[in-house]
């Protein structure tokens, strides 16, 4: 939207007035574009007769933005004769020259672009971090899985879960007399 905003107010930086600025008590100032390449005394010829006076701003090939100066009393003829050229009404609610207004749009840029940095300074640690995050479910999801296990089998008849340890010297002892039986150990 910024850089959208700069671009328009590019094309204006020549005009001196405050861009918001509608006139004094009689007089009424409007900006706007017309098709590329339209002559000032084309334009003239169209507003000139009802007190209006245009001053072309910037011209390029596809747009001609101006300002239009006329008196208030004669708006509706002049705003005809800017119609009948494809005129078309630019509106600006600031109260800043396009200069100013083009320091303080580049100076939010900056400012964005500030912000930007930092979440994306943040996002890489938080990406740093979901190798980790990912072992951690792993394990949980593990450990969620053994203890569903471990409900089933107490919900047979004969069922007996035992927890405790053995002396290494009678691990081979304690294995052969659980052979002799269907059971899980660890």
């Amino acid at each position: 939207l910024s850089q959208t905003k700069l671009a328009s107010l590019e094309a204006w930086r020549d005009y001196d007035l405050e861009l918001g600025f509608s006139g004094t008590e009689k007089t009424e100032v409007i900006l706007g574009s017309l098709p590329g390449g339209t002559e000032l005394s084309r334009i003239d010829g169209e507003i000139a007769e009802y007190g209006g006076f245009a001053e072309i701003v910037n011209d390029s090939d596809t747009t001609c933005l101006l300002s239009v100066t006329y008196l208030r009393e004669n708006e509706a003829d002049v705003m005809r004769g800017l119609t009948r050229l494809g005129f078309v009404k630019a509106s600006f609610e600031d109260s800043a020259t396009a200069k100013e207004a083009i320091g303080r749009t580049k100076a939010r840029l900056r400012e964005i672009e500030i912000r930007l940095e930092k979440i994306d300074d943040r996002l890489k640690k938080i990406a740093e971090s979901t190798d980790l995050i990912e072992c951690y479910y792993d394990l949980l999801a593990t450990s969620a899985r053994q203890s569903e296990a471990k409900m089933q089998l107490l919900g047979t008849e004969n069922c007996t879960v035992l927890c405790g340890w053995v002396p290494e010297q009678r691990q081979e002892t304690v294995e052969r007399a659980l052979s002799k039986f269907e059971c899980a150990y660890e």
